[in-house]
């Protein structure tokens, strides 16, 4: 199995007032390429896929960002190579970025929600009317539980 944890990198204030924070994902030890986009992820733990769970550090998904295919087994959170995202002409067409592959077990998995979801409730202490995700992605954050994550394998 291989070892996920998070990197947060400090708070920054936006010229519109909003602020920001990044997420960096750090496997045995290394750090991925760039930003981890979490909004994905919910969706990512339930089904196997291909999920645009990275962003480049501009935080705008479509400038540097890649893709995961994603395998829910019942003992780890699978993720195998990154690729670009599809073309609008050729959308079927993804191209291998990056080759990997990493065994996460499901308990790291959870760690890292409830470290998620502590850096939204603690920006929410700090400023309650600011958003670290988008409000859907936040509330899909705070409602998730153990219990609400579907049965593997």
């Amino acid at each position: 199995m291989d070892d996920l944890s998070l990197e947060f990198e400090p708070l920054d204030r936006l010229a519109d007032g909003r602020f920001d924070r990044r997420i960096r994902i750090v496997i045995n030890g290394e750090q991925l390429p760039e930003v981890f986009a979490p909004c994905a992820m919910l969706s990512a733990i339930e089904r196997s896929g291909r999920y645009p769970l990275f962003t480049s550090t501009c935080g705008i998904f479509g400038c540097g960002e890649y893709c995961v295919d994603v395998e829910c087994s019942k003992d780890a959170w699978i993720w195998k190579n990154g690729y670009y995202p599809a073309d609008e002409d050729e959308p079927e067409e993804q191209s291998l970025l990056y080759k990997f592959e990493y065994r996460i077990p499901w308990s790291q998995v959870q760690k890292a929600i409830v470290e998620i979801r502590e850096a939204i409730l603690t920006l929410r202490e700090k400023q309650s009317n600011l958003l670290f995700l988008s409000a859907a992605c936040e509330k899909a954050f705070l409602d998730h539980t153990e219990a609400s994550r579907p049965a593997r394998g």
